[in-house]
């Protein structure tokens, strides 16, 4: 039996400020809209409840017969009602020609990705409003078909029956194979944060979708670890008041960045806190291309390494 055709979503208007009008009226005049008519940018409804999140796999748990793919470092995007979403709700304000074909009737989920190490570039594209020929840049890679009854591996198929038929170059299947070991998983995490990916992602191979944290979807990585000189406090807010409220540091090869993840409420105690001029190591889980590390987390002090390593 054919899928009844979904409804559109009631939409809500947004209220923009003046700062944030020109880009505005640009996007709307992009897509043949006119700047004074009210525009349509939040899903009513739930996005959050239809796109499944990944839980941490923990060394141990025996991940034979899941699908393994490579996790993407780029924007989830959520396809339902003839519109990407972000995984808010968000409406993503993509060109007709990139959406063009896609189907109607089902719901797709995928990632807008550029490429390993380009999470940057590949947000200031996506996160635009005036459709502009950057989005030639980017593709949408598809891991899931939250519609099709079943598993990972039938949905999946649904998925690359729906991009076969609809002619569309930006619309991609997320290649995905089955996991044989615990050691064949890991020669693949290595080989693949060799490359500068950004892990792994285990998906059961017969659980059928659901919204959510679940265990049926695992993302497998790795935190890089490394050290830096404290150079400054900054003074905590809230209830951290009296107290350090982050690190001020900068790495070897001279970036500025805070690392206030890790830091309990003893160590916050000015008494107690890294001194400035010390260093310390800290993890985090890649670069940026300005080379400031993405979620640093404090470890512990290293008196075993010398302040000179670091620029003046």
């Amino acid at each position: 039996m054919a899928p009844k055709r979904k409804t559109a979503p009631t939409v809500v208007a947004s209220t923009v400020t003046d700062e944030d009008e020109n880009i505005e009226n640009v996007g709307k005049r992009a897509r043949g809209k006119n700047p004074d008519e009210e525009e349509t940018v939040a899903y009513e409804g739930s996005i959050e409840s239809k796109i499944t999140l990944a839980q941490q796999w923990k060394e141990g748990k025996d991940p034979t017969g899941y699908l393994m793919s490579e996790k993407l470092d780029g924007m989830r995007a959520y396809w339902t009602n003839g519109k990407l979403w972000t995984r808010t709700g968000k409406l993503i304000y993509a060109p007709d020609w990139f959406i063009r074909g896609l189907p109607d009737d089902e719901d797709l989920d995928g990632e807008l990705f550029l490429g390993r190490q380009q999470f940057d570039a590949c947000m200031s594209i996506a996160r635009r409003m005036d459709a502009s020929d950057n989005w030639r840049r980017l593709k949408y890679v598809v891991f899931d078909c939250p519609t099709a009854a079943g598993g990972i591996k039938t949905r999946l198929k649904r998925a690359e029956e729906l991009l076969k038929g609809c002619g569309n170059e930006y619309a991609i299947i997320h290649p995905h194979t089955i996991c044989k070991s615990q050691d064949e998983l890991m020669t693949k995490l290595t080989e693949i944060q060799d490359l500068g990916g950004e892990g792994l992602m285990l998906r059961h191979p017969t659980a059928a979708h659901r919204g959510g944290r679940t265990p049926d979807l695992l993302k497998v990585k790795t935190f890089l670890d490394d050290e830096a000189l404290v150079i400054d406090h900054e003074k905590g807010k809230g209830k951290y008041v009296g107290m350090v409220g982050s690190l001020i540091c900068i790495n070897k090869a001279g970036t500025r960045f805070k690392v206030g993840s890790g830091l309990t409420d003893e160590i916050r105690s000015y008494r107690t806190a890294p001194q400035i001029g010390q260093v310390i190591t800290f993890k985090y889980f890649e670069l940026t291309k300005d080379n400031v590390p993405r979620f640093p987390t404090y470890m512990r002090i290293r008196p075993d390494v010398d302040a000179s390593v670091f620029p003046n």
